[in-house]
């Protein structure tokens, strides 16, 4: 799959990947985050899977700090993943 095409399937792609990809033509992906670095972020976005496996929404994180910790930025991250994660559960059931 190409890179920054938007959504990807869920069969193919992690729920990481796939919430890189989102937009990715448009931000610098971190790979692993140093805990200590600080990053200018505008938002975090991550998919919500339908039933197919497809994304169909997209669930997003604006108003961070203007600079914020690799620590912080991954509990962000983490929340937001956990959301998506559940939100896709009830999309599936």
């Amino acid at each position: 799959m190409e890179r920054g095409s938007g959504f990807v399937n869920r069969a193919t792609e992690d729920r990481g990947a796939a919430a890189l990809d989102i937009g990715a033509d448009t931000h610098e992906p971190t790979g692993d985050l140093d805990p200590e670095r600080d990053h200018a972020v505008a938002n975090l976005s991550a998919p919500v899977f339908g039933k197919s496996g497809e994304a169909v929404l997209q669930l997003s994180l604006y108003g961070l700090p203007v600079r914020v910790s690799g620590r912080d930025l991954a509990g962000y991250r983490d929340g937001l993943l956990a959301a998506a994660d559940r939100a896709s559960r009830a999309l599936s059931s």
